[in-house]
């Protein structure tokens, strides 16, 4: 995170480490009904009311609740962000190939200011000592995803496509 164009994350990381006791550690198999509670927490904090914004979001859920009870068999590495002793974040990659992780979910409570840069950067030093890019996946079509991901100023973007048959 050096240089003018990181400011914003590292002054928004900063302030959530200044100003909360947390712990930062792997996901385990008994976080699973806090991970989702908190999922649902968020979608809550969510305004779009589109229809298909909220089967999205319904899909996700079964997806991750999923992901993580399969976690160990699908290869996942997951990291949580524990404050006061609850989980307020997740996050979830797999290894695609030698060079490249994917993140494939990730969860923050967003009434904490600095939480989802924190997990962010955090998970992606402890990938960066494995892999040498990061994947975040595309945005959905979603403006303040595609947005945020851009913020983390990415050295290559590719077009996704849907075949349909």
């Amino acid at each position: 995170l050096k240089g003018n164009k990181f400011a914003s994350q590292r002054a928004a990381m900063n302030h959530f480490i200044k100003n909360n006791k947390f712990a930062y550690g792997p996901f385990k198999i008994d976080d699973i009904d806090e991970c989702l509670g908190l999922y649902n927490r968020w979608v809550r904090q969510r305004k779009n009311k589109d229809s298909v914004y909220r089967q999205l979001m319904d899909d996700s859920f079964t997806a991750q609740e999923k992901a993580m009870l399969n976690f160990k068999e699908l290869n996942l590495t997951g990291r949580i962000v524990e404050i006061n002793g609850g989980i307020y974040a997740y996050t979830f990659a797999f290894k695609m190939n030698a060079d490249t992780y994917c993140i494939v979910f990730e969860t923050a409570d967003t009434d904490i200011k600095g939480l989802a840069q924190f997990i962010f950067s955090r998970f992606a030093q402890d990938l960066a000592k494995e892999t040498k890019y990061i994947n975040v996946m595309d945005d959905s079509g979603l403006e303040n995803l595609k947005k945020t991901k851009l913020s983390w100023h990415p050295c290559k973007i590719l077009t996704n496509y849907i075949a349909e048959i």
